[in-house]
């Protein structure tokens, strides 16, 4: 339960830098469970593996349609 204070708190304070506005910032995120922070995470992570396996699949057919790049 503290991990997700934490990230609560993480969330609030990249909000709060975000909008400009800490009270608002505050008040609104507040108003979102902490179960929709846990869900936008997985979100997150799964997002940037697929990106990050593409790009290795993308330089790795590079050395197959180019003889001249060897890794």
């Amino acid at each position: 339960m503290n991990q997700i204070r934490w990230q609560s708190a993480l969330c609030t304070a990249a909000l709060a830098v975000s909008v400009a506005a800490p009270a608002f910032a505050q008040e609104k995120a507040s108003d979102i469970p902490v179960e929709t922070f846990v869900f936008i995470q997985g979100l997150i992570i799964l997002f940037a593996s697929v990106k990050v396996l593409v790009n290795l699949m993308i330089d790795i057919s590079y050395a197959f349609f180019d003889p001249r790049i060897r890794y």
